[in-house]
C-alpha cells in the first residue's frame, strides 16, 4: 500500500520543574543536568517522546506496529528529532535540591541529598519544538497521534512527584515542506546521469551509524557510513511508495560507502596501508609490501618497525602529512544515556542502561559512487531521482539526508602496477576468507587468502599481505545465520595485498563491482549477508603509496 510522507512541527508547552537527564556538567555541585543538544541548547530527547507516545497508544488502544515498529525488523512510520526549549523569555536558570526520606523513619536519608538544574524558575512555562515526519496512508493517523498526546500528562523524570507537566500541545503545519504528496506518485528519472554517480550528503542531525562498542554498554558510532546504511533507507522510501518492479534493481545497484569531504575537497578517513611502518622513534615512514617475503622486518635507523597499529595519533597525522594525504576530519560526538522502560510499571528495566555517541555533521558533507552494476537500466534512473528527493530514518538517530547526484568528473582511474605486481589496498572492510570453521581448524591465512585472490583475479598469485580482521557478529550475523549463530570475518580497510599477474582489465572490473564473496558464499544475498559488495563492501585501490619508493634503503629510507 502506498504511503504519504506528512510532515509536521510538534510543540509541547511544559511547566517548570522539568527535567530530562543528561551527561554534561552544569555547574560545580549540580547532580543532574538538563539534556542538551550539540548547540547546548535544552532539549526533550526524541526518544524520550517516542517512549511516551508509545505508551499512549496502547492506552488508547491503537495498535503501535504502523509508527513505532518492531524490535529489530521494523522501525516504523514515525520519526521524531529533539524538542528543543525556546528559552528566549529572559528567565534564568535556578537549582532545585531534594532530599530522600528514609520509610522507616520519615526522616531525611543521610547522604541522599542532590541538586537538579532547572531551566526555568518552577510555575515558569516553556514551549519546546521539534519536527514529526510520519509515513501513513491517510491524514487519519494524526488523529491516532492528536488522541495519543491528549493522555500525556507529563514528560522526563520525576512525573510522580510534578515534574514535567504537560500545558498543553500542537501539530503545526510546516510552510515549506516537501512531501504530503503520495510517494507512489514517481518522479521523472535522471537517465542522464549515467551507469557511474557520485552522491554528496548533508544531514540534519547528530548521526550514528556503523556503532562500535567502545566500552562494554557505550556504543559509537563512526565517520564512514556504509552502502548498506544508504541502500537500506532507499529500500524502505521504495517500500512507502508501494512501487512493484524495483527490487532487481536495488538488489544489483552498488552504493558505496560515503566518507566525510575534508576542508580541500577530498575525502577524509581513506585508509592507509597496514605496510608502512615507523621507527620506534618515530621518523620518517617506510613500506614493507615490497621487502623479501621471508626475511625479518628491517630496522629503520637503527630501530624496530612499528606498524599503524601501535601508532598514536599524531604519529597518524605526520605519517598522512608527509604522503600528502589530507588530515582526517576531526568530529565532535553528542552522548546520550538511555535505559529500556518496562511497560507494564513504567520504571526503569534492570540492566538496561546504555550510552551511545552520536557524530556530529555539522555542516560537513559526504560523498560516496553508485554504479548501475548491472541492474535495469530504466529502474536504476528511477531509483536515482528517488535519491536526489533525499532520504529519512538513517542511522538510529532517524537522520534525514539531503542529496545531490552528479555525473563524476573524470573516469576511473586505470590500474597502476606496483614494481611487478598490483598492490590492492581495502578501502572498505570485505569478506575474503574461507570457511570459518575450516579456518579454525586450519589456519592458514597466508594459504586463504591466496585461493581467494586466485578465484577472484584468474591468473594472480597472492605474494605477501599486511591486514587486520574483527569479527562481525550480534543481531546481523544472527539475522542472516538464522539456523546457527557464527560471526563474519571481516578484513579490515587498510589490509594490502600484493599480487603477481592477472589482466588489468579484471582489476578495472572489480574496482567498479567491488570484490566478490568468497566461494563459501557465492549465493549468499543482501538477506543473508550484509557485507555483499552491492553494499559498499569489499571496495579497494591500487597503488594508492610508491611502496617501492618507501621501500627500506629507498629514497625515503
Amino acid at each position: 500500500m502506498s504511503q504519504i510522507r506528512f510532515e509536521r512541527r510538534l510543540r509541547l508547552r511544559v511547566e517548570s520543574p522539568f527535567v530530562s537527564h543528561g551527561l554534561t556538567v552544569a555547574a560545580w555541585g549540580i547532580d543532574i543536568a538538563q539534556c542538551r543538544d550539540a548547540k547546548d541548547r535544552v532539549v526533550l530527547p526524541a526518544e524520550l517522546i517516542r517512549g511516551n507516545l508509545r505508551h499512549a497508544f496502547a492506552e488508547i488502544g491503537r495498535d503501535p506496529v504502523p509508527l513505532f515498529g518492531q524490535k529489530e525488523t521494523d522501525r516504523g512510520g514515525l520519526i521524531l528529532g529533539d524538542l528543543v526549549a525556546q528559552l528566549d523569555d529572559g528567565g534564568e536558570p535556578q537549582i532545585l535540591t531534594r532530599v530522600a526520606i528514609d520509610d522507616a523513619t520519615g526522616a531525611a536519608q543521610a547522604g541522599a541529598l542532590f541538586s537538579i538544574e532547572l531551566a526555568r524558575p518552577i510555575g515558569q512555562v516553556v514551549t519546546f519544538e521539534g519536527p514529526l515526519v510520519v509515513f501513513a496512508a491517510d491524514e487519519t493517523v494524526f488523529d491516532d497521534l492528536r488522541a495519543a498526546l491528549e493522555r500525556i500528562v507529563a514528560v522526563g523524570a520525576f512525573k510522580t512527584v510534578g515534574f514535567g507537566v504537560v500545558v498543553d500541545w500542537a501539530l503545526d503545519l510546516v510552510p515549506d515542506q516537501v512531501a504530503s504528496r503520495p510517494l507512489a506518485s514517481r518522479p521523472a528519472p535522471r537517465a542522464d546521469l549515467g551507469d557511474r554517480v557520485e552522491v554528496t550528503l548533508q544531514f540534519d542531525r547528530p548521526l550514528l551509524v556503523d556503532a562500535r562498542r567502545v566500552a562494554n554498554n557505550v556504543f559509537q558510532g563512526q565517520a564512514v557510513i556504509p552502502g548498506g546504511v544508504l541502500k537500506g533507507a532507499l529500500a524502505a522510501r521504495v517500500r512507502r511508495g508501494g512501487w512493484d518492479g524495483l527490487d532487481q534493481a536495488l538488489s544489483r545497484m552498488r552504493i558505496g560507502h560515503a566518507f566525510p569531504v575534508g576542508e580541500d575537497g577530498r575525502l577524509s578517513h581513506r585508509p592507509l596501508p597496514l605496510s608502512l611502518v615507523i621507527g620506534e622513534q618515530g621518523g620518517a615512514e617506510a613500506d614493507l609490501l615490497l621487502a623479501p617475503p621471508d626475511a625479518p622486518p628491517p630496522l629503520l635507523n637503527g630501530q624496530a618497525p612499528r606498524f599503524a597499529l601501535d601508532w598514536k595519533a599524531a604519529e597518524v597525522d605526520a605519517v598522512r602529512e608527509h604522503l600528502g594525504w589530507p588530515a582526517e576530519v576531526a568530529f565532535d560526538f553528542l552522548t546520550r544515556t538511555r535505559t529500556a522502560i518496562d511497560r507494564e510499571t513504567g520504571q526503569s528495566s534492570e540492566s538496561q542502561l546504555f550510552s551511545y555517541s552520536a557524530l556530529i555533521p555539522g555542516k560537513r558533507c559526504w560523498q560516496a559512487e553508485i554504479e548501475r552494476n548491472g541492474a535495469d537500466p530504466a529502474a536504476f534512473a528511477l531509483l536515482l531521482a528517488v535519491l536526489e528527493e533525499g532520504l529519512d530514518g538513517i542511522g538510529k538517530t532517524d537522520a534525514r539526508a539531503k542529496i545531490t547526484l552528479t555525473a563524476p568528473a573524470e573516469p576511473p582511474p586505470e590500474p597502476v602496477r606496483s614494481g611487478a605486481g598490483w598492490a590492492v589496498t581495502l578501502r572498505t572492510p570485505a569478506l575474503l576468507n574461507g570457511d570459518p570453521q575450516r579456518l579454525y581448524a586450519d589456519p592458514d591465512l597466508m594459504a586463504d587468502y591466496g585461493a581467494y585472490w586466485a578465484r577472484a583475479v584468474p591468473g594472480a598469485r597472492l605474494v605477501t599481505f599486511f591486514a587486520t580482521q574483527r569479527l562481525a557478529g550480534g543481531w546481523q550475523a544472527k539475522k542472516a545465520r538464522r539456523t546457527v549463530y557464527y560471526p563474519f570475518l571481516l578484513t579490515e580497510p587498510g589490509a594490502v595485498f600484493l599480487l603477481e599477474g592477472g589482466d588489468p582489465a579484471t582489476y578495472a572490473a572489480l574496482r567498479r563491482s567491488g570484490l566478490p564473496l568468497p566461494d563459501w558464499l557465492a549465493e549468499a544475498t543482501w538477506q543473508t549477508c550484509p557485507f555483499v559488495p552491492e553494499n559498499g563492501f569489499g571496495a579497494f585501490d591500487l597503488g594508492v603509496v610508491d611502496h617501492a619508493d618507501l621501500l627500506p634503503g629507498g629514497a625515503n629510507a
